[in-house]
């Protein structure tokens, strides 16, 4: 249940001042498997509602069409230099709807991902904005996928267990879980499996060493035939010494 990673094709802008982009109406498009780098450093504004997160700083925008299927925007990548923010809407630029946003991604730092459920046909706006008044460089990818990755990754340490807790986005799915020492090779951990609504979430993993540090990846696998973008690493370390009997929700006591 490894997922296959999504290549992408690079495109350097850097737009300048008064860049076409700079605004909603003037959006570059952006498709499946690329990834653009430009620099909101000149850029202007928006007076758009907040989405997500708030708007609190220059921006540029993208358009990118639904393809009947998930959708990730990303600027995780090494081109970011900046805290960015991102927020994705429907509707016209003259009357905008919020779909998603985000600021900092779990896995990225500063930088930013969103995951969304993308209609064909129609037209999605990306604005791709800072924290804080913050402006930079930044690299945003676009990845398809018919199979949605876990999203809201937590985890529950024990000494010698641990808890595993995410949201899917995939009615019917399977999961399957990687665990291992800190900056193990997907592929060589401990592996467990289970079907979504019923052996999880929370998924419950054994047998660790107290007050030592784990990985753990996620994959899901979809009815359809599809398999989802791996989630992970999330890092987790494990206590020193036994939490309470009834620490897990599974070994509640009574009252």
């Amino acid at each position: 249940m490894r997922a296959t990673a999504i290549a992408f094709t690079s495109l350097i802008i850097f737009s300048g001042a008064n860049a076409q982009n700079d605004d909603c109406p003037g959006a570059l498009p952006i498709t499946c498997g690329t990834s653009i780098t430009d620099s909101t450093t000149t850029a202007t504004d928006d007076a758009v509602i907040d989405c997500g997160t708030t708007i609190t700083a220059p921006g540029l925008w993208y358009d990118l069409i639904g393809t009947g299927g998930w959708v990730s925007l990303s600027t995780c990548g090494g081109g970011t230099n900046f805290d960015t923010k991102l927020n994705v809407y429907s509707g016209s630029c003259g009357a905008l709807t919020c779909l998603a946003g985000n600021d900092d991604g779990p896995l990225c730092d500063l930088a930013s991902d969103v995951v969304f459920f993308a209609d064909a046909g129609v037209t999605y706006h990306v604005l791709v904005q800072g924290y804080n008044a913050l402006t930079g460089v930044f690299t945003l990818s676009m990845g398809c996928m018919n199979c949605a990755p876990p999203q809201d990754v937590l985890i529950s340490p024990s000494d010698i267990a641990a808890d595993i807790y995410w949201t899917s986005l995939n009615s019917g799915s399977d999961f399957n879980i990687e665990y291992g020492p800190a900056g193990f090779t997907p592929g060589s951990g401990t592996s467990i499996s289970g079907t979504v609504g019923v052996d999880g979430p929370p998924a419950h993993i054994t047998g660790l060493l107290a007050e030592s540090d784990y990985d753990v990846y996620i994959t899901e696998a979809c009815s359809g035939g599809g398999i989802s973008p791996a989630a992970g690493p999330y890092p987790f370390t494990t206590l020193l010494d036994p939490p309470p009997a009834n620490t897990f929700c599974g070994d509640a006591q009574p009252i």
